[in-house]
């Protein structure tokens, strides 16, 4: 009881957990098997100049690099940075001033970025590998496809949009939240809604999910809530709020002068692209305070 453990901030302590969780198991075998794959591949390849792709900053991505530069070192890479990125996401970053002599994280050639925000945070690990492309967003409106959406969400003001995450256990506890929102309190709903809109990622199906949540609504309150299969930039248009955890379409949502809510949670961690940020969103970590 002498031993005295000094104060650690959560980012620490998840970085921590993240960095302990790449040493072992489905990260280390999946790594490997990336990485003669995309030997083979190179091996293949006798006129390529050039090789672009999606950066996230993923484990294939290190395995594509780490073959390249061994295996077709000629051949340029550019790792085209198509989405958002939340401050809090750790592997983006690099502290090069910790780097070992002896160790050369597998990078491409340059990073394609885009616009001025998303240079600015990466110029600080990758400075001479930036390239600067368009903006993330593209601000058009789409006049032709307003009508027919807007005969289908009735009462533009009286809807909200709850867009899910990648994450799945994220998606569910924010599901969850909103379910907990609608409910009636003192005979009277948080929300004068009609209808809570769920838009899920496209690699995290909610349709199960909310249906059993509506059913288990339906004996509190006469508010809906269903799965919508329409373009995300045909329904923001119309909705008079808009919930998002991690998700980019954060971004999405502001240029359309969504009201945004960011959920937050004790024991979860939201990477918000907003983060930072504060004037575009606010923060709730009870259902209620959706109401006020």
């Amino acid at each position: 009881f002498d031993h005295k453990t000094e104060s650690r901030s959560i980012e620490e302590l998840y970085a921590q957990h993240s960095l302990d969780r790449s040493y072992f198991g489905l990260s280390v075998l999946s790594g490997i098997a990336y990485y003669y794959q995309f030997r083979n591949y190179a091996e293949t390849l006798d006129s390529t100049k050039l090789v672009i792709y999606l950066n996230e900053m993923q484990t294939w991505e290190r395995a594509l690099n780490a073959a390249f530069m061994k295996y077709r070192p000629c051949i340029k890479r550019i790792g085209y940075q198509h989405s958002s990125v939340a401050k809090r996401i750790f592997h983006y970053y690099s502290e090069r001033t910790h780097e070992s002599p002896h160790f050369n994280e597998p990078l491409p050639d340059y990073f394609a970025v885009n616009g001025k925000i998303p240079k600015q945070e990466l110029t600080k690990s990758y400075g001479d590998k930036i390239i600067t492309l368009e903006a993330l967003r593209q601000l058009q409106t789409k006049e032709s496809k307003k009508q027919p959406v807007f005969e289908k969400y009735h009462n533009l003001q009286h809807q909200i949009l709850y867009i899910g995450s990648y994450d799945r256990y994220e998606a569910i506890k924010i599901l969850d939240f909103v379910s907990e929102a609608i409910k009636r309190t003192d005979g009277r709903p948080i929300f004068q809604l009609h209808e809570v809109i769920v838009k899920p990622h496209p690699s995290c199906d909610l349709s199960k999910e909310v249906r059993i949540r509506d059913s288990e609504n339906s004996s509190k309150t006469d508010i809906k809530m269903s799965i919508s299969n329409e373009n995300i930039d045909d329904i923001l248009p119309y909705v008079g709020f808009v919930i998002v955890g991690s998700s980019t379409a954060a971004i999405d949502a502001v240029r359309n002068n969504s009201e945004i809510y960011v959920p937050i949670f004790s024991d979860h961690i939201i990477l918000s692209p907003l983060s930072g940020y504060d004037d575009f969103f606010t923060y709730v970590s009870e259902p209620n305070e959706l109401g006020r």
